[in-house]
């Protein structure tokens, strides 16, 4: 079986998502080579708005790059992908939204936590801006597609489960 290791961009810097992503590519590879043959997945994140003189490195730019990467070039790259694998694990949740490109039958997101979805489970409580919430919702659009989800915790799981956001048996 050939599973598609979905990792986070490198150039953002998450150490602990890189981690993990590395965790369970080795595990894999370890503990399953006879059965599995996993491939961390992720393109080189294009730098646009940060190359521009007049915006350098501010954050507005930084966060502009990462913006345009997760949600076009990312999909983009990762449709092109989909026919090489057989199962598609999503590390990150908060990529959960590049579920939108891969079959829904064959696809686990990984959920660390309900952070990413807060402002749009409780608007009230999580004030964001519209776009944030856009987002947000697109992200959680994605998480709902997959047809599992791995969880990092008990915790976690139940969160799932006390906002709709999963049912028991796709945990």
């Amino acid at each position: 079986m050939r599973v598609a290791l979905i990792c986070d961009l490198l150039e953002e810097k998450w150490p602990s998502m890189d981690l993990v992503a590395d965790m369970i590519f080795r595990t894999l590879l370890k503990e399953h080579s006879g059965e599995i043959l996993p491939e961390q997945l992720r393109p080189l994140m294009r730098m646009r708005a940060t190359r521009l003189p007049w915006a350098g490195r501010t954050i507005l730019a930084r966060n502009a790059d990462r913006l345009i990467n997760r949600f076009g070039d990312y999909p983009r790259w990762l449709r092109k992908e989909t026919g090489r694998f057989n199962l598609f694990h999503i590390i990150d949740h908060s990529y959960a939204q590049l579920a939108m490109e891969l079959p829904p039958e064959r696809t686990i997101v990984h959920c660390h936590d309900i952070d990413t979805f807060r402002c749009v489970l409780t608007p009230d409580l999580e004030h964001r801006p519209v776009w944030f919430r856009a987002i947000a919702q697109r992200t959680l659009d994605g998480f709902r597609r997959a047809a599992h989800i791995v969880c990092i915790s008990n915790s976690t799981k139940g969160d799932l489960i006390r906002y709709g956001l999963s049912t028991e048996d796709r945990i």
